[in-house]
């Protein structure tokens, strides 16, 4: 296990925590995140959440590519933000995950390639697998339409 693995390995609990806080806060006003005028993003949300204890950082584009690409072996990709990013599954709710595909324009069967790639070195998480278990691998948003209200940017694949 190398020392980024064991620096997510230890926030994890920090990482759980900020999840908790920002769905009770959605839970509760039932209205996004806001910074002012503008929503954060679901990619915006979920890098917050997961750069809230590394000095490394990962950017939302480097989300979105890990995501569309199933894979953090990228090029724009660098091994520590790519060893954050596999704690996506275990850190973030499976809506939260499903935002992020659909705001990356990635598809779910991209994402289930980046989450067996997750798990060689990382924890499986039940709750993805049971969130996905019955959908579709070509149009993996359809049971959400309309059950989820929020700010939808979708992100410029042209960034590739």
């Amino acid at each position: 296990m190398n020392e980024y693995m064991e620096m997510i390995i230890i926030a994890s609990p920090i990482l759980m925590l900020g999840v908790i806080v920002a769905w009770l806060a959605y839970r509760i006003t039932k209205k996004p995140v806001s910074l002012g005028e503008k929503y954060l993003s679901g990619l915006t949300l979920a890098v917050t959440h997961l750069n809230a204890s590394y000095v490394a950082k990962v950017s939302s584009k480097q989300l979105a590519l890990a995501l569309r690409h199933g894979t953090v072996h990228h090029n724009e990709i660098p091994e520590p933000a790519g060893a954050i990013i596999t704690s996506l599954f275990t850190a973030c709710t499976p809506n939260l995950i499903m935002q992020c595909i659909d705001e990356a324009g990635a598809s779910l069967e991209s994402v289930q390639a980046l989450y067996h790639e997750s798990i060689k070195d990382w924890h499986r998480s039940p709750g993805w697998e049971a969130a996905v278990r019955n959908y579709s691998l070509r149009n993996p948003l359809e049971k959400l339409k309309g059950s989820v209200d929020c700010y939808h940017r979708p992100f410029d694949s042209a960034d590739d």
